[in-house]
């Protein structure tokens, strides 16, 4: 009896004596190629009042203009566009004669969220006719990256805007005025999602040998207190 009481306690003092021990960090960054957009999408290159390169965007996208979806034509004008060291907002301006709507507006928001990530904050836009305006905006579950990374997904929908493909670099400063290492399609709300994962994965881990460690000690010491036998006359 005592034998197998003693390898119990064995085993969960090695558990427990784990949990002390240094985490091999899994999360190495590995070098990759150059990114760059993919063939043939439109293109525009944005640059800060000092005239340095603060945005790089690529995208292969439509929105939803009454009765039809609209392509983002490459010809769209984004020199309304701004950016600093920690926003950024990309504006598109075109025109067109394909809905009731002649006018197209498109802007996405950026900024950055501490000192090692940045979000995409809101996307929105206006369309005008001759007698009509419509406008729209999406704020939530929206893309994040690194500082220095792009963002790069494909067939995404923000109400009225369809992403089929796109990369995305604001703060391109920070990424040498190149495309960085491209974080794929990480959303804000993914986040949350794995911090739960790990969460119930730690309290697991921790639960199971805690548990086992009692469980030992309570046998143990139920084995080596004394039978006390009491004569009855």
């Amino acid at each position: 009896m005592i034998q197998p009481v003693i390898q119990v306690a064995v085993l969960c003092i090695g558990l427990c004596g784990s949990l002390a021990l240094p985490v091999e960090d899994t999360h190495h960054v590995e070098t990759r190629d150059a990114v760059t957009p993919p063939p043939g999408i439109p293109q525009w290159t944005v640059s800060d009042e000092d005239g340095n390169i603060c945005m790089l965007m690529a995208m292969n996208a439509t929105i939803y203009s009454y009765p039809d979806d609209l392509p983002v034509p490459s010809s769209a004008d984004s020199s309304s566009s701004v950016c600093n060291q920690t926003k950024a907002t990309f504006t598109l301006h075109w025109y067109s004669e394909e809905s009731q709507y002649s006018e197209h507006k498109i802007n996405i928001d950026f900024a950055v969220t501490g000192g090692k990530g940045y979000e995409m904050t809101e996307v929105s836009g206006v369309n005008r006719g001759f007698g009509s305006f419509s406008s729209w905006s999406s704020s939530g579950d929206l893309p994040t990256a690194s500082i220095g990374h792009s963002m790069r997904c494909h067939d995404v929908t923000v109400d009225r805007i369809t992403w089929h493909q796109y990369l995305f670099q604001p703060f391109a400063q920070q990424s040498s005025s190149s495309y960085g290492e491209a974080d794929e399609c990480a959303f804000g709300g993914a986040s949350w999602l794995a911090i739960l994962v790990v969460t119930v994965l730690v309290l697991v881990f921790l639960i199971i040998p805690i548990a086992g460690c009692g469980l030992a000690v309570y046998c143990f010491r139920r084995h080596r207190r004394p039978n006390v036998y009491t004569n009855v006359q």
